[in-house]
């Protein structure tokens, strides 16, 4: 079975205040890169999706001018909208235990490399 997988509604306004461009049609099962986010000076997020037809987000984060990998997201599924607050927190370092226990073990899975 074919699904059009594409930008969920909901996120349109986060996706132009981020200037990702919304898309239509990718692959199924396939991480698609969506792209760029420049953070502040210091701080590049890479956005990827992976549609089964449900989306599933990835993101690559990127610390200093020499753009360091510094942590990398992966999330259950759901809109970008649901995990961006969570994603900006972990890119600025301000991750706490609290926040993560909150957030419960299924909702994201963070590799740090910092």
């Amino acid at each position: 079975m074919y699904f059009n997988i594409s930008t969920y509604g909901n996120d349109l306004d986060l996706f132009k205040e981020l200037e990702l461009k919304p898309f239509n049609g990718i692959p199924e099962r396939k991480e698609y890169f969506v792209g760029d986010i420049q953070l502040d000076k210091q701080t590049l997020i890479e956005i990827y999706v992976i549609g089964y037809p449900a989306l599933f987000w990835k993101a690559q984060i990127y610390k200093g001018k020499e753009r360091k990998y510094f942590k990398s997201i992966n999330t259950g599924s759901g809109s970008l909208s649901d995990y961006w607050c969570v994603i900006k927190i972990i890119a600025q370092d301000r991750m706490t235990r609290e926040v993560f226990e909150l957030l419960g073990e299924n909702m994201i899975t963070i590799k740090d490399f910092s």
